[in-house]
């Protein structure tokens, strides 16, 4: 029986590189093919032992590099150029275990004590915090300086309510709401408010009311104001029972048409600063009662008219206090002479003087 070895003697498979075995093929150069060996474990007549080293066709300078362990991937083969060896990898990680371990029993009871301790403080802190926003509600909100409108109505302009924390209050923000009360109604009366805090559950809102002080008519219609100028009141002219009070200003050079809840416009600036200064100063010498008219119409000059029928020259606005002041006296002495009526000339204050009505002596 003849081999397959023997049918095709020109061109033998491990020497071409071929794995065919049906057909012949033509004889070509053997090629180094480290990859696929055609190595079968075991001995052959052809590869003695088995080593696929010994054919020729695998690179000489691999022989020093193989391994018993290729299959493991344990040699330090298999470990690149930046790797420590796995021994040493092991070893590392051994010493770590070790160190924690160290670590935790040296800690022992007293690291779970700390956190024991550290849980505690939480919580004791969130129930204070807690409890300070239970113990500091408001229950009570007074009010005090009003007498236009009523607690209920500063109360809800203040924007508070009972139940909310006294610590949250801020008093700016009540202040805003206060300034940005509106002109509707009864809130234009509302000037400012300040608030007062007592703890632990109360508060006390503070306010300041825009006053009605004087009155002024203008295309038929007459206007409250205070001593600002800010119009509060709008009225015909002919109801002047609810003007009773109230002193009447004249010469006012107004522009535009004046509106309750809006300060009035002025064309001259000079009346605007005399009008408010003049009514400081009678306030301040309680002349308030004694004065029913402030007349503005004289550029630079200013008349009073008092409730007992004096005609009062006050001249420019420098030193009013002390014009103010000698009216007050020259006026207490022509009652007590019987001498009514007349102009009263303070222009000067350490000369003033009496003019008479026409026809009186």
């Amino acid at each position: 029986m003849t081999s397959r070895k023997s049918e095709r003697p020109e061109a033998d498979w491990q020497q071409t590189g071929y794995h065919m075995e049906d057909a012949p093929c033509e004889h070509v150069t053997p090629i180094n093919d480290q990859n696929d060996t055609g190595y079968v474990p075991g001995d052959s007549p052809d590869r003695p032992g088995g080593d696929p080293f010994d054919d020729g066709a695998v690179d000489e300078s691999l022989r020093d590099m193989r391994s018993e362990d290729l299959s493991s991937h344990a040699s330090d083969f298999w470990v690149g150029p930046d790797q420590a060896p796995r021994d040493a990898v092991i070893e590392r990680a051994r010493r770590k275990s070790t160190v924690l371990e160290k670590v935790r029993k040296k800690l022992g009871g007293g690291a779970k004590m700390g956190i024991v301790i550290a849980a505690a403080v939480v919580l004791v802190a969130l129930a204070a915090v807690l409890l300070t926003r239970l113990a500091y509600r408001i229950d009570t909100v007074a009010v005090t300086g009003n007498s236009l409108l009523t607690a209920e109505e500063v109360v809800a302009i203040s924007g508070i309510r009972t139940g909310d924390n006294i610590l949250d209050l801020k008093e700016a923000d009540v202040a805003a709401r206060a300034r940005e009360a509106g002109t509707q109604d009864r809130r234009r009366y509302l000037r400012s408010i300040t608030v007062e805090k007592e703890l632990p559950h109360r508060v006390t809102l503070n306010v300041t009311e825009r006053v009605p002080t004087a009155c002024f008519v203008y295309n038929g219609n007459a206007y409250v104001i205070d001593a600002t100028g800010f119009v509060l009141e709008k009225y015909a002219s002919g109801n002047v029972p609810e003007l009773a009070g109230l002193i009447r200003v004249t010469g006012f050079d107004v522009s535009g048409n004046p509106f309750p809840g809006r300060p009035m416009n002025l064309r001259n600036s000079w009346q605007r600063a005399v009008y408010s200064e003049i009514l400081v100063e009678i306030r301040a010498i309680l002349f308030t009662d004694q004065i029913t008219e402030i007349n503005l119409s004289a550029e630079k000059e200013i008349y009073l008219t008092t409730a007992d029928g004096y005609f009062v020259r006050i001249g420019p606005l420098e030193r009013v206090h002390a014009k103010l002041r000698a009216c007050d006296l020259v006026r207490a002495e022509l009652i007590k002479m019987a001498r009514h009526g007349g102009t009263i000339d303070v222009t000067t204050p350490e000369e003033p003087r009496w003019i008479p009505p026409t026809g009186v002596n």
